[in-house]
């Protein structure tokens, strides 16, 4: 054999090339070939480089020159690691800060309330104008409930939902929360309890607001309290408890989620309960008093592991305020916290034990600290022509509330309550006669009145575009309106 072709044939080149076969055998025995070519090219270049940067390289024996061919790409590959790692972790930051600020906008003032076009489909984002959303950092707290462990049973499997739907700490839930409570409502208890007249503001913007959709049949699923406001404000009882117990939490309360069936095990419901500082009840009883007229609260009464009595008051959209009649079960229900722990509660009489009522109730003397409650806060609509938008309230027998519109065109405005409101909008919607009753100013373009509420129950302030009243506004294009309502004391 002719040993001259390799007598020129350098001590580093002898180590690329068996280096080269290494890595073959070690890493590419399923395609030998193109294994030595890659590793012939890429450790032939840094031989190369080395070379050329330093010449007496030349003189390297063989085990140098395979330190040196193993030793450079390996630095390189840790340098290449660290700066990657630094300049990741910027990025996520960079990304979490981005999708903070992406959170839906909410006014800093009283939300709308439900506004509804006839013929119109509803929006698909609830986007309230105002104040650019406030980006919260959060810190996880320690839990107040009891500790669960989960043990994979069908309770376990809901409570677990439920725990994650409840998310407090989500910052669309956070600034939703912020955006409800009244400035008269600013400040905890003297205890540093949570401050009851916040839980009546998020409590009755939510409720004024609240679409009730119904879910399909044997539907398993509990909607997160953040989707709930995203979807605005729309869903059954289960998605209104969740969001009531997520709100409340998130503004430093503790809430947890009750279900119940009535006797005969159907319908079935869902409400919020919020607990109560047992040195405040009596004070709490009479604020709820003295801002919805009502003459008790109700509360569910629970013992902890400390044994210490606990008070959970009735947070159900059903009721006509916190603190209402609760639900009429068949004896027990099943209570859920945020933290994933549930229990089975029981009255062991059902018409005494549920609800408890405080005694008596002392009504406060001045109404200063509660009113002005703004139902809807002056938000721009656009009606189409033949069209109408109404706001929905609910309220108590002599409540007053200044109503404000404003319009670019003529316009007809209606105040009714829920029955006269069916039969106007049945009869609208088919363009049938009807009679029914409601104040009513017909071709205005601006009214400023006040209404105070004949008896308790929803009712519906309506901007009528159309010429479907009798000596009614026929403006023929779309109107933009502005509606302010406010609730500005009891008669």
């Amino acid at each position: 054999m002719d040993n001259t072709m390799f007598k020129n044939t350098t001590s580093g080149e002898w180590a690329v090339l068996g280096l080269s076969v290494l890595f073959t055998i070690t890493i590419g025995l399923s395609k030998p070939l193109e294994t030595v070519i890659v590793s012939l090219f890429f450790l032939y270049m840094i031989y190369r480089i080395v070379v050329k940067f330093y010449p007496k390289s030349q003189n390297w024996g063989a085990v140098s020159w395979v330190v040196a061919l193993v030793g450079i790409p390996t630095i390189f590959i840790f340098i290449l690691a660290g700066a990657a790692n630094i300049f990741g972790m910027t990025g996520s930051a960079a990304n979490v800060n981005q999708k903070a600020n992406e959170s839906m906008p909410f006014s800093t003032s009283q939300p709308n309330p439900a506004i509804a076009n006839t013929y119109q489909p509803a929006p698909t984002n609830f986007v309230l104008s105002g104040a650019q959303p406030v980006t919260l950092q959060t810190t996880q707290t320690v839990s107040p409930y009891r500790q669960i462990t989960l043990n994979g049973d069908q309770d376990s499997t809901i409570a677990n939902k439920i725990s994650q739907a409840i998310d407090y700490l989500n910052p669309t839930v956070k600034n939703f929360a912020n955006a409800q409570v009244q400035k008269s409502s600013s400040g905890t208890q003297s205890n540093g309890k949570i401050n009851i007249a916040q839980v009546g503001d998020v409590w009755q913007s939510i409720n004024n607001q609240w679409t009730y959709v119904s879910d399909p049949p044997n539907f398993d699923y509990w909607t997160p309290a953040s989707d709930s406001i995203n979807n605005g404000l729309k869903g059954n009882c289960a998605d209104f408890a969740v969001l009531n117990a997520a709100v409340v939490e998130s503004i430093g309360g503790s809430a947890r989620v009750v279900t119940a069936c009535a006797p005969g095990g159907s319908p079935c419901h869902a409400y919020a309960e919020e607990s109560m500082d047992p040195s405040e009840l009596q004070s709490i009883a009479d604020y709820i008093g003295s801002r919805y007229g009502s003459k008790q609260i109700n509360y569910h009464t629970d013992i902890d592991s400390q044994g210490n009595t606990e008070y959970w008051l009735n947070l159900d959209w059903q009721a006509d305020y916190p603190g209402g009649p609760f639900f009429k079960d068949d004896g027990t229900f099943n209570i859920y916290y945020p933290n994933g722990y549930h229990e089975t509660g029981s009255d062991t009489t059902y018409s005494k034990n549920e609800p408890n009522v405080v005694p008596t109730i002392t009504p406060v003397t001045t109404l200063d600290s509660i009113y002005p409650i703004t139902v809807a806060n002056g938000n721009f609509v656009n009606i189409p022509y033949n069209t109408n938008s109404y706001y929905s309230f609910n309220g108590n027998s002599g409540n007053i509330y200044h109503i404000s519109v404003s319009a670019g065109s003529l316009i007809d405005i209606l105040v009714m309550d829920q029955s006269n409101f069916n039969s106007y909008q049945n009869a609208f919607k088919s363009g049938s006669a009807i009679s029914f009753n409601a104040v009513s100013y017909k071709s205005v373009s601006s009214k400023d009145f006040t209404y105070i509420l004949p008896n308790s129950g929803t009712y519906y302030v309506v901007i009528d575009n159309s010429p479907f009243l009798n000596g009614g506004a026929d403006a023929k294009t779309s109107v933009i309106a502005s509606t302010k309502i406010i609730l500005t004391g009891n008669f």
